[in-house]
């Protein structure tokens, strides 16, 4: 009925703020503010406008408050600007540094706050003691953001002065925040050792005694018991905070992060949880969360708060924002490479490496551009993506970092060296050896460099070498077990089989329970002809890690060795359910299923052995004998002959196709020349064994 007249749409916009529908009761102060600019004065005088329904644009301090609340912070700005020109009085300036504060703008929000102190000090002090005692207080507030503590201290000291008689809570609440925040990198053993007149907890009972009400305070002081370790005290004063404010969205916060510290990971959810459902757009609350249910094993619940953050923070920019999404990006990423998800994980620190690059001003967050830069590398590493980690171990900025930072130049030529040892050619690791010596020149006491040349010698077969610096290592700490243990190989390569069980022995002493230790052990004994000794080790190592592929597997051919085929069968099972291409574990498993005469399904795990490795020659020489045994000659002809394709030359092989051909209608004398070929190639061995020019066969067995 009347589109025209603001004070309904004023009256629509109060409702809707009591909704909680906030974008809505904006637009509605918008529209008003616009129509009130368009009407006259008489219009505003019409005794049908009630006064609650009035919105009277003409005082420019009522102007700049709709457009703050609109956030059109520079047109509010304008106005008391101008404002303050023409009537330098305490009230204008105090609103213009409350304006700038609101608008980020803190040096000049100071700037008008000490022009309202000045003000004040002109006029009748009584009359502007108020004013006066706002604008101390918010000077506070504005040198506590632009991080000038002991400026803020000074201010509220001064403020206090002032308020003899009647001291303010939120003066001495201030104060204290301030003091905390100055004491902020400060360690709970340095915060224990101050004076009891500079810990913020003297203020902050002062302002509970003025104001016992006060769950800000009650906030403030949970805060400063969790600097301190304290965490059952800070609950304490979050539940105390709940009872005076049941909605109050940062008690919940603060009480769940407690909750995380003391390591109640579910009763962290619930709180976090209810401070969700009061605020569902608060980021901090589903980040915290997001690290309890990885603390909690729930990784997916994880993933989808660390999404949910992301989503938030895209919406809004700010520092705070800023340093949130950077940290969910890091922590996101940390939890897929720890999950070996490494193609997710070099996303998102990819993402957080650009957040870094674009805040260029920020000190703290540049502290973190070379550590995310090295772990993009590892990514990279992991991914096989040899030469892109190479080039961003070796880029400008990790070059420059490394001049200045000795140790991350070492962590950089380690993880460099590295890749190096993977890319398996001869010059790769002739530039990984080089690495390594360089920074042992630098620092001859580096365990990990000296470990690593040790593996690197080691592979490339200077096993005496690689004996010497593992023996140093051992020198400087006895207890290292890695480094007993990469001995114990190079013993055993070396064929010292005594030294290596030596070595084994005493790494677990250290670690009595290590799985890999175990099987090691195992192998020796196993090598040693003690297969008794070696399964006892084979299971206890199976009992430390269930998922040990490596033991159950060797302790499955020890009992087929023994006869004991369907208890190896069982191992070959588990084996496979752990990596379920495993080729070798298949074909033992079929020799095991022919020997209980379980043709069908041996063959089936044999022909899936060929799917994972077609160019494995024993795998199609075990399928042809199989094929042989159950009348099949044609097909074990195929086999036999694909054999002799990868691996020609062998007198075995067409013996056996020989065999397969007889078995079939006129193929007799293709089988004849088979075996006359069989016949020549093993006098033509023979013979060569008898010069010396080949080694007799040896049997082989699996690395360790």
């Amino acid at each position: 009925m009347f589109p025209d007249q603001n004070g309904a749409m004023v009256l629509r916009g109060n409702m809707l703020l009591a909704m909680g529908k906030l974008d809505l009761a904006s637009f509605c102060v918008e529209v008003a503010a616009k129509l009130q600019s368009l009407s006259t004065p008489e219009e505003d005088n019409l005794p049908s406008v009630s006064s609650s329904m009035k919105m009277s644009a003409s005082s420019p301090q009522q102007q700049a408050i709709v457009h703050s609340f609109l956030e059109q912070y520079d047109f509010a700005l304008t106005i008391m600007e101008r404002e303050c020109s023409y009537h330098p009085t305490p009230s204008n300036y105090r609103m213009l540094g409350t304006l700038r504060m609101k608008a980020k703008q803190f040096d000049e929000a100071r700037d008008a706050f000490e022009k309202c102190i000045q003000a004040c000090t002109n006029y009748n002090l009584n009359n502007q003691l108020n004013e006066l005692n706002g604008a101390y207080l918010d000077l506070s507030k504005c040198l506590i953001q632009l991080q000038r503590y002991s400026q803020a201290i000074d201010q509220l000291t001064i403020l206090l002065k002032l308020q003899q008689n009647t001291p303010s809570a939120e003066a001495y609440l201030q104060r204290g925040i301030a003091k905390m925040r100055m004491f902020a990198k400060y360690t709970p053993q340095e915060l224990a050792k101050l004076s009891s007149s500079r810990r913020p907890l003297l203020d902050i009972n002062k302002a509970l005694v003025i104001q016992p009400n006060n769950a800000e305070a009650y906030l403030a002081r949970a805060a400063w018991y969790a600097r301190c370790e304290r965490y059952s005290k800070g609950v304490l004063n979050c539940n105390e905070a709940i009872r005076l404010s049941p909605n109050l969205v940062r008690a919940y916060l603060y009480r769940g992060c407690l909750k995380y510290s003391i390591r109640l990971y579910n009763h962290a959810i619930n709180d976090l949880t209810k401070s969700l459902d009061i605020d569902p757009s608060c980021a901090h609350a589903y980040y915290n969360r997001a690290l309890c249910y990885i603390r909690r094993g729930d990784l997916s619940l994880a993933f989808k708060d660390f999404a949910i953050v992301l989503c938030l923070a895209s919406t809004v920019t700010n520092r705070n924002t800023q340093l949130l999404e950077l940290e969910t990006y890091v922590n996101r990423g940390l939890l897929h490479f720890e999950h070996k998800d490494f193609e997710n994980a070099l996303v998102d620190f990819e993402q957080a490496l650009e957040l870094i690059l674009k805040s260029n001003d920020d000190k703290r967050i540049q502290a973190l551009k070379h550590k995310i830069s090295y772990t993009i590398g590892q990514c990279h590493h992991r991914l096989a993506q040899f030469q892109q980690a190479i080039e961003q171990f070796t880029s400008k900025e990790s070059q420059e970092r490394a001049l200045k930072d000795i140790t991350y130049r070492h962590d950089v030529w380690i993880a460099q060296a590295n890749v190096y040892m993977d890319m398996a050619d001869e010059q790769s690791r002739a530039n990984a050896t080089k690495l390594y010596e360089h920074i042992l020149h630098e620092n001859p006491l580096h365990e990990q460099a000296r470990l690593n040349l040790g593996y690197c010698l080691r592979q490339c077969g200077y096993y005496q070498r690689a004996w010497t610096q593992f023996s140093a290592l051992l020198q400087m700490r006895p207890s290292h077990v890695r480094a007993l243990e990469a001995r114990a190989i190079v013993c055993l390569q070396m064929n010292h089989p005594q030294e290596a069980f030596i070595d084994l022995n005493h790494a677990l002493r250290f670690q009595p329970s290590s799985a890999q230790l175990l099987t090691n052990r195992g192998i020796i004994q196993q090598y040693l002809g003690d297969n008794k000794n070696a399964l006892s080790d084979y299971r206890a190592a199976m009992l430390a890690d269930p998922k040990n592929a490596f033991a159950h597997y060797n302790a499955g051919n020890i009992l087929m060795f023994h006869g004991q085929f369907p208890q190896a069968i069982e191992l070959f099972n588990r084996v496979l359910e752990i990596n379920p291409r495993d080729e070798a574990a298949l074909t033992n498993r079929a020799i095991a299923k022919i020997v209980l005469k379980q043709y069908s399904s041996a063959r089936d795990d044999l022909e899936q052995a060929l799917r994972i490795s077609p160019l494995s020659a024993h795998i199609h020489i075990d399928l042809g004998q199989l094929l042989l045994t159950m009348d099949e000659p044609i097909q074990a002809e195929k086999y036999f002959t694909r054999a002799l394709e990868i691996r020609p030359c062998d007198p075995v092989v067409y013996k056996w196709r020989g065999d397969a051909r007889s078995k079939q209608d006129n193929r007799r004398d293709d089988a004849l020349d088979d075996y006359r070929i069989c016949v020549e190639l093993n006098d033509a061995l023979q013979l060569a064994r008898k010069h010396g020019l080949i080694k007799p066969p040896t049997k082989t067995r699996r690395k360790l």
